[in-house]
């Protein structure tokens, strides 16, 4: 079963169905992996913000795992 944001809303859902169609329009799923592999000459502390100066809305899978540089990916 998926659950959408306006379900837990509450009674008063409209500005939620709004937050929610935007982000289906705008959310981009990305692994830590794939963000070091694309951007791999960029410090750890840096990816995310290039990777947000290209996506506004972003999840990243992957958080804390242990990355092929070395170091687990932050938050």
């Amino acid at each position: 079963m998926n659950t959408k944001i306006s379900d837990l809303a509450g009674p008063d859902i409209s500005a939620y169905k709004k937050v929610e169609k935007i982000l289906l329009k705008k959310l981009k799923f990305f692994n830590a992996k794939e963000i070091l592999a694309t951007y791999l000459d960029l410090p750890r502390k840096e990816r995310e913000t290039k990777l947000l100066q290209e996506h506004k809305a972003v999840f990243i899978l992957g958080i804390g795992s242990v990355l092929k540089d070395g170091y687990p990916r932050e938050i």
